[in-house]
């Protein structure tokens, strides 16, 4: 019998990581290849800063109305 499944959240954008995440080796979790890219790019390119500004799991995509940029002033 399988307990309760804990919800893992993704570390890149924070989503949750559904019923089958991807571990890394070191036991970091995505929700998908995608993140785990962008993650694996970031860190190797020094920008592990880019977390810090905002938190781990922070790029959740929006929700709700979001104002347009292109009309006019």
């Amino acid at each position: 019998m399988r307990g309760p499944r804990i919800a893992a959240r993704c570390v890149h954008c924070g989503l949750d990581a559904g019923p089958a995440p991807l571990v890394s080796d070191s036991a970091q979790v995505f929700c998908c290849s995608g993140c785990q890219a962008v993650f694996t790019l970031l860190a190797s390119a020094g920008l592990g800063a880019f977390y810090e500004t905002g938190g781990l799991g922070s790029l959740a995509p929006r929700t709700g109305r979001i104002p347009r940029t292109d009309a006019a002033a």
